[in-house]
């Protein structure tokens, strides 16, 4: 599956890592338009790709 992609995430997929990763603001949790702006904010801060928390 392409990460990449907006489409293949939901707002659940993209908080759990990004509390890993950064820190939320109130109004981006469970925002997914708010919270794709932070995974790809990230992204470029990391220098890599977020992916999805693995069960």
């Amino acid at each position: 599956m392409d990460f990449t992609k907006k489409n293949n995430w939901t707002v659940e997929m993209l908080e759990k890592p990004l509390v890993l990763h950064t820190v939320l603001r109130p109004e981006e949790r469970g925002n997914f338009d708010l919270l794709w702006v932070a995974k790809l904010d990230c992204e470029k801060t990391v220098g890599g790709i977020i992916y999805p928390e693995s069960n």
